[in-house]
């Protein structure tokens, strides 16, 4: 499970993945990804032809809740050197940030699936029908050197926008079905979003279990 869980696993299967697909399968919904330490000077070479107006985030490989996480811009090795030496762990991933994603009323967000795998050969996946979207909490703006470090503008994490006091709509109040709440279901807003541990809820587990 851990292989599935832990951020460098994932990258190292889904990489492996891509080099053994079959020809005209394209394994592009990923952006280009580096696993480090192990990959360092890859990533270090790559950041360095990119440039400065690129950017990278860099994620704790075990972390969660958004702890740790790093936006960096490319350039000389010097300088993202110096970025990751601020991070309390080098166990991580690197990854190009997409720097023109899809938008809600402004805001960056993303979509939680629950699925259950019941088998693996044959492949039998449970989807279930019920999601959960999570938004920032600062309008987006193109990564700059300025705005790198604006967590509420950046990730979508829960636990970090519900430190916005200013932006910040719980679930199921007043405004969170106009885009502007942290989290809420795919259907309709009002559920609890506070699921930093990737648990299904019991509802999914109870439809799973008769599906």
């Amino acid at each position: 499970m851990l292989e599935l869980c832990r951020k460098r696993s994932m990258a190292r299967l889904l990489a492996g993945l891509a080099a053994a697909a079959p020809p005209g399968c394209s394994y592009d919904f990923f952006p280009p990804t580096w696993q480090l330490p192990g990959q360092l000077r890859d990533f270090l070479a790559a950041a360095k032809a990119a440039g400065r107006k690129a950017t990278f985030i860099v994620k704790p490989d075990a972390g969660c809740q958004g702890k740790g996480i790093r936006l960096l811009q490319g350039g000389s090795e010097a300088a993202v050197l110096r970025s990751l030496a601020g991070m309390a762990t080098l166990q991580a991933v690197a990854q190009a940030y997409i720097p023109r994603p899809l938008l809600i009323n402004g805001l960056k967000f993303d979509l939680r699936v629950y699925v259950l795998v019941a088998d693996v050969d044959p492949l039998r996946v449970f989807i279930y029908k019920e999601g959960l979207v999570r938004f920032c909490t600062t309008p987006y703006s193109k990564p700059t050197s300025r705005n790198l470090d604006c967590a509420y503008m950046h990730l979508t994490n829960y636990a970090v926008n519900k430190q916005n006091a200013e932006a910040f709509v719980a679930p199921g109040s007043s405004g969170s079905d106009h885009g502007s709440g942290t989290g809420a279901p795919h259907s309709a807003a009002g559920s609890s979003s506070d699921d930093e541990t990737g648990e299904i809820p019991a509802t999914a587990q109870q439809q799973c279990r008769q599906g």
